[in-house]
């Protein structure tokens, strides 16, 4: 995040590189606050508080992977007879919606296809190791979930190296042609279900930067925008009590109390609409 933030590859990118090196040195301090903290409260014991060693259960694994497989079909299925093909076959001429209006219960769809895709590199069984990729990588890929894909390619490399005996020399060479076909098929998905114009135009990209290749321009876009939204927020909003609006999602509707930072979000909206029309 803070080498795409120092790229500014965005009209609305945060201008100062300084409050994003802050903002992220106050997150590793936490970070270290709470690892010395763990460590001196088992400073006492001689013996790793965890056991290293594990075994997997093959038999819930499959079980738990056909349950994820078939709610994935269902949803899938449901979809596909309410509102028609995936936006996917709009590449090849077919009349349906595009990535932002197809679809219902896509919350749960892709968190599903990504775990099992994950869930896949714990399978002993090759056929059914490659079947659990091919059903949630095509799943995603019809859906055309671009950052889905990402993700559940990264995580399950990170879990692949934890499990694999091979050295880490060929870990990170397998590793970095994973990384590497993932992001020429997200240009190639990309490119067609967003028009590049489109995406210059919402992000505001500088002009400087719209002749590079898309599958380089969307990920630092995309990585800068949560800390450059942060360090907008820091700059513009001033919060004058604590509050624990993070368990809202979990309260029911009825329940939830007045988000403390919707008038700090009503002021960045402000900003950023006078800055836009030049005032």
């Amino acid at each position: 995040m803070l080498g795409s933030l120092e790229i500014q590859v965005s009209e609305l990118t945060y201008p100062d590189r300084s409050m994003g090196i802050v903002l992220f040195l106050i997150s590793l301090l936490a970070m270290l606050a709470g690892v010395g903290a763990v460590r001196m409260a088992h400073y006492a014991n001689k013996e790793s508080p965890i056991s290293l060693f594990y075994r997997i259960d093959v038999r819930l694994l499959r079980r738990a992977n056909w349950i994820i497989c078939v709610s994935i079909a269902a949803i899938a299925t449901f979809n596909w007879v309410s509102i028609g093909p995936p936006p996917l076959f709009g590449f090849f001429g077919v009349a349906t919606f595009s990535y932002f209006e197809y679809g219902r219960l896509k919350q749960i769809l892709e968190p599903l296809a990504m775990a099992l895709f994950v869930n896949s590199v714990l399978e002993e069984s090759r056929v059914r190791r490659w079947f659990w990729r091919c059903f949630s990588f095509g799943t995603l890929l019809a859906y055309v979930a671009r950052g889905p894909i990402m993700i559940a390619v990264v995580q399950a490399l990170i879990l692949y190296s934890i499990r694999t005996s091979v050295s880490k020399r060929k870990i990170y060479i397998r590793a970095g042609a994973a990384v590497l076909i993932a992001l020429v098929a997200m240009d190639i998905v990309g490119e067609n279900r967003t028009a590049q114009e489109s995406f210059f135009e919402y992000l505001e990209i500088r002009p400087e930067f719209r002749s590079w290749p898309m599958a380089i321009l969307w990920p630092i876009s995309y990585m800068s925008i949560p800390i450059s939204n942060m360090c907008w927020i820091v700059q513009d909003a001033h919060f004058n009590e604590p509050a624990v609006s993070f368990l809202y999602p979990a309260l029911p509707s009825f329940l939830v109390p007045n988000t403390p930072h919707e008038a700090a979000l009503s002021v960045l909206s402000r900003f950023l609409v006078a800055r836009d029309c030049g005032l």
